[in-house]
Parts: C-alpha cells; structure tokens; sequence
C-alpha cells in the first residue's frame, strides 16, 4: 500500500481532501473553470508522494524527495489538456502553480538541484484511482487514462524540475514556465490555492466537515449576548442592526455599546474580521468575542498569538494558530497588518485574500493608525474590497471617512452625545512635579486613577517618584515583555480604589477598563477623547468623572509626538 502518512493510505488522503475541496470550491462560489482547477489541484496535490524516497522516508528509513516537485508533471500534464478542452489559455496553470508551491513559495532557485525520482511500480493502479475520484466529483473532460499515462512517460523521463525551467514560445513571447507560474493572475491562482490549502489542512488535523470553517447563526448568538447584558438595545444599535447597507460608518461614545452594534451589523455573515490597531486591544476583543460566539468559533491573529493560544485554548496550538491567522476560522479578531499582509503576498496571502474577500471586516478605531498604514490600508481596498465593510470609531471625522467607500452613517442618539460624564481642568506645571501630588491625593481618597504620559521615559520617570511615596501603582508602556504585559493589562482591566495605573498611548485604543480619575499630559483631541473613554466608561459615576490635563513639559505644540500604535 502506497501511504501519505504512517496511518493513511495515499489513495485515502486524495479522495479525503478532493471531498473538502469540492465542499469548499461550492461554499466559496468558485467559477466554473477555477472549481474543475481546485479539485484537479486536490486530487493530485500529493500523488508525489508515490515515490521509493518518500515511502522509505515515511517508514523511517533514509531517503525523501520533495512530493510537490514529484506530483508537478501529473498536474501540468493534466491541466494542459483541460485548458484546451475549456478552451482557456496555455499561460493558466492555476492548479499546477498550487501543487508546486503548496509547501514552497515558487522563487528563482526553488528545487533547483534534485534530479528525477524513482516513481512507485502500483503508480498507475494509483492514478486509475485519481481517475475515477475526478469523475466522481464532477470533473469532466478527463482525458482516457491510457494515452494520458503514455504521454506522462514522456515527462518523467527527466528530471521535473526541468520542466521548470525550458524555454517556451506563446503568443510570440518566450518565457520559462517558471516565468509563466509567477505570472499568474492573483485572484485566480489564490483561490485554487486557498482550497488545497485548506482542504489538506483539515484532512490532516483530521476535520471532516468544511462547515466548522464557516459562521452559523452569528445573528443568534449577538442577540443573546445582548438580551444578557441589558435586555434593551439603544437606537443606534438598532439601527446599526436593521442597515442592509455594503459599507457602514459608525460613530459613538465609549462605552455606549459600539462593538454590540456593529456585532447586530454583521448579523448571520459566514464570516467575520474584526481588526483592532494593537495587540493589547486584540487580546482583549478575543476574549470577549470568544464569550460571544464560543471559544474554539473565534481565532485570534498578530505577532504574538502563539503565546495566547498555549495558553488560553484547550485546541491544538498548531491547528488554531494555522486556522487563524488565514482567517480560516469563522470569527477572527487580528491587528491590521494581518490583513494587510494578504495584500503584500506575505506567507499565507492566498487564503488571507480569498477568505478576506468574501467576508464581513469591521475596522474598529479607525482613527488610531498613523498614515503610512493608512494608506496601504486604502490602498488594498481600493484593489479588493470585502464582501461588506464597517469603519467604527468615537472619533470619527469627516476627513477621514472621505478616504474610503461611501458608506450609511449610524450615529449615537444626541441624547448619549449629551451626556455629561466627564469634567475637564486645565492645569498649570508640569505633570512630572504636580501630577504625582495630584495622583497620590486621589488615590488616598479611594478612587482609581489613570494617568497617561506621552512618551515611555517620562512615563518611567513618573512611576519612580510616584513609587517612592505609593505601593498601589502599575507601569504599562509598548517596551516590556509580552508576558509582563498581559500580566499588567489583566491587573488593571479591574480597577480597585486606591491604584494608580500609569501608562502610555497602548491605553488609548479599545482597553475596556473604567477608572475614575484621568492625570494626564496634553494630547491630540482625538487622543484626549479615547483617554477619557477609559474612564467614569459606562457613565455610573453620580458626579462627573474628573479629568487633570497638564501641559507638555517639553513645550510640543499638541499633536507632535510619535504615534504608531502597531508597534505598542
């Protein structure tokens, strides 16, 4: 028996993964020609593995050879001859460019150096298999195996990566068929890629349902969620919740609900990217999402997430970190540059794009990203816009909403604008000399205090003094661990009288916590407002919330001062 892994047979494993891939081709509406191109790319994406160096290597004994550069000639061979029958042209190898490259990017020196293997003697009996598997799932136009297997002698004669790189004439233009691989249409050659991808994957981790990719009864489970926590939505949300609308603007105070609303938005979409500016802000949306939807329903995708899964999920740390940073999950909470990355051709584009195209994204303070991402932001949209799109913020000027697609405006009811949660003093002196007086007589009156510096050092410095005359008092800027942080951020989302959380800009963006004075240095109105929403949060405060504005010490004008919240 010819095996893919220790326990399965190759045979299995095709028609396994041809399955999912059939289910995923349908659920993602591929085209006709690019549905026949996935499940050709399923079928025979590992029929390489039917070679003496892999099946010793896979019984443990020396030997191995790459199984995608040994599958290339069966799939190239095979795709031609489709072309010809569905009348494309001879420069669309879709299915061939995404077997080759299913464990390799195709660069210029990609399998350079290996000579021909040594095929199995039951190859045909094997490939009489894949023929009948292509038949059954709907591929028509299969050549009779016979004459196919006569001319894929031809090919493997040499060595397949000679294929690779001989010169060819088309359309009068001379290019290797590396060349030609590279030059394929992105959209096309990422959906066919997307689907073997993410059938092998589920195969492999022994998933067999294609469904569990996808989001059921989102609108359910937000509906739930909001009867638990208030019984009653505000007319926003309401609103928010009946806009048949592509693209949605939302504008609304912090903590007034805002996520609830875009959440009712989104309703019963198949699948949902909520993107958050920090991986602070990302933690804590994944986990209140994960409530929302169910924990393994909810992926959570940045630099850093591997350390959060070992953690907090009971999953396989490799399962949920590959599903979820490819957005492969129902519900992912990711930082921008996850998505961006699908648009820079980094590792995974292909299922980051195909996914991310047919999803619902939500872009939650929109506000906080500086201009440079901004405009690769734009800049992607413009090229490929997803399936419905929301821009959501406290902060939401007009400015910044002309850069994108024209969207339905939801908005706060005037009578949650009105409200006067907070009260504001413009102090004298610097916040490094009076602040931590004014710091240390409101915590000794028992109330919780936040205050927040513009720049690490002088948040640092500021934590020295105070810690000289106060114990009760936490430091949280971009530059510690990522351990020491989430140890930081899980002390101080609950505020206890008396502590005194002193931090940077990392605060200003999405942190649900709700402290009862704000110290803080001048800022951005933007930047101010988003400080103010960390505290008197949901307006339960009888009095107004007060708020101690310094100047900055160093005499900056408002508004200079380095700002990318990615990195923080």
């Amino acid at each position: 028996m010819i095996l893919a892994k220790p326990d399965v047979s190759l045979a299995d494993h095709l028609a396994e993964v041809t399955r999912l891939g059939m289910a995923l081709a349908r659920r993602l509406e591929l085209s006709e020609p690019l549905y026949t191109k996935a499940l050709l790319a399923c079928a025979l994406h590992d029929i390489g593995k039917a070679t003496q160096e892999f099946q010793d290597h896979i019984q443990g004994r020396p030997g191995n050879y790459p199984h995608a550069l040994a599958s290339f000639p069966f799939v190239l061979l095979l795709e031609g001859q489709l072309n010809r029958a569905l009348g494309l042209p001879q420069t669309r190898y879709e299915a061939a460019a995404a077997v080759l490259t299913h464990h390799s990017p195709l660069g210029s020196e990609l399998y350079k150096g290996y000579d021909k293997p040594r095929y199995h003697p039951d190859l045909l009996s094997l490939l009489g298999e894949v023929w009948h598997l292509l038949q059954a799932v709907g591929v028509g136009n299969l050549p009779p195996l016979e004459p196919f297997w006569k001319q894929l002698q031809a090919l493997l004669q040499s060595a397949p990566v000679a294929l690779l790189d001989t010169v060819q004439c088309i359309d009068e233009k001379r290019a290797t068929l590396r060349g030609i691989l590279q030059q394929l249409p992105p959209k096309d050659f990422a959906c066919v890629k997307a689907v073997l991808h993410l059938a092998d994957w589920l195969a492999s981790a022994k998933k067999s349902d294609s469904g569990t990719l996808f989001l059921t009864e989102g609108a359910k489970a937000i509906a739930q969620h909001t009867e638990r926590l208030r019984g009653r939505l505000r007319p926003f949300q309401v609103q928010a919740r009946q806009a048949a609308t592509e693209v949605l603007w939302l504008r609304a105070p912090t903590g007034t609900g805002k996520t609830e609303a875009l959440l009712l938005w989104a309703g019963d979409t198949e699948r949902l990217l909520y993107l958050l500016p920090t991986q602070a802000t990302t933690n804590a949306m994944w986990q209140r999402l994960r409530r929302i939807y169910g924990e393994e329903t909810v992926a959570l995708a940045h630099g850093r997430a591997a350390y959060m899964l070992r953690q907090e999920t009971d999953e396989d740390p490799l399962d949920a970190r590959l599903f979820g940073s490819v957005f492969a999950k129902p519900v992912t909470v990711a930082t921008l540059d996850q998505y961006l990355l699908a648009h820079l051709h980094g590792r995974h584009w292909e299922e980051r794009r195909t996914l991310a195209r047919r999803a619902t994204v939500i872009l939650d303070e929109i506000h906080a990203y500086e201009p440079y991402t901004l405009g690769l932001l734009i800049e992607a949209l413009k090229r490929e816009r997803p399936q419905r799109l929301a821009l959501a913020s406290a902060t939401l000027p007009e400015a910044l909403l002309a850069l994108f697609p024209p969207g339905h405006l939801v908005e706060a009811d005037p009578a949650i604008w009105e409200r006067r949660r907070h009260r504001l003093h413009l102090r004298e002196g610097s916040l490094l000399e009076e602040g931590v007086s004014a710091a240390l007589e409101a915590a000794q009156s028992g109330q919780a205090v936040l205050v927040v510096v513009n720049t690490i050092g002088d948040a640092q410095e500021f934590y020295r003094r105070l810690r000289q005359v106060w114990e009760d008092c936490e430091l949280l800027h971009a530059r510690f661990t990522f351990r020491d942080r989430q140890a930081k951020e899980s002390r101080v989302s609950q505020p206890r009288p008396g502590l005194i959380f002193v931090a940077t800009q990392v605060v200003e963006v999405s942190l649900d916590i709700s402290y009862d004075v704000l110290i803080t240095e001048l800022a951005p109105v933007d930047a101010l407002i988003q400080r103010m929403g960390r505290i008197n949060r949901r307006g339960r405060q009888t009095a107004r919330a007060c708020h101690h504005v310094y100047p900055d010490h160093r005499g900056h004008p408002a508004g200079v001062r380095e700002r990318n919240p990615l990195l923080e």
